[in-house]
């Protein structure tokens, strides 16, 4: 009969982890599946490939707004106020409050709490749209990128890697499912 041990352990981040070790009779050792993997399915390739899909339209759905921001520059003034007031994202029952974004981020899209997700830089992407149906605001015209702005924003991308990196897959599992 296997037995099982949890190891835990502090990382250099100070978040605490911990790891299921699986002692098999053979001498065999191995470990036990994460909760992600858990919920990854296995049985059905069809299912799996339409998650993996779904993950994939995410990502390039995001790599466009973010080349929307790189080459158009920022909505204007008034385009940002329409999508993130009252008729926007303001009264949304999907939007969650934060102390690290004045107006929150979305709970519909699917990116969590990274800082590039906030609502006041995702609201001022052009390409950047509701994921609602029917969605609230869709994309828009830039003002023009100078290179001042394109700094800024290549910026935003790497403190928004650091931010992932450095929260850890169970912080940030955890801040987008509550």
């Amino acid at each position: 009969m296997p037995h099982k041990f949890r190891y835990h352990w502090t990382g250099d981040d100070g978040v605490s982890r911990s790891k299921t070790i699986v002692l098999h009779d053979d001498g065999g050792i191995a470990f036990a599946p994460t909760k992600a993997q858990r919920r990854m399915p296995t049985g059905d390739p069809a299912q799996r490939e339409a998650k993996l899909a779904a993950h994939r339209a995410k990502l390039a759905s995001y790599a466009a707004a973010e080349a929307s921001l790189f080459s158009q520059g920022p909505v204007s003034d008034a385009v940002f106020a329409a999508r993130t007031e009252p008729d926007g994202c303001g009264s949304c029952e999907r939007r969650r409050e934060s102390p690290r974004d004045p107006i929150g981020f979305c709970g519909e899209c699917g990116c969590g709490t990274a800082i590039r997700a906030a609502l006041t830089i995702k609201g001022r992407m052009p390409a950047a749209t509701c994921p609602l149906d029917p969605p609230r605001w869709g994309a828009a015209e830039g003002e023009g990128a100078g290179a001042l702005d394109r700094l800024k924003q290549l910026g935003g991308v790497a403190a928004n890697l650091i931010d992932l990196v450095s929260r850890g897959p169970k912080r940030r599992a955890k801040e987008q499912h509550g």
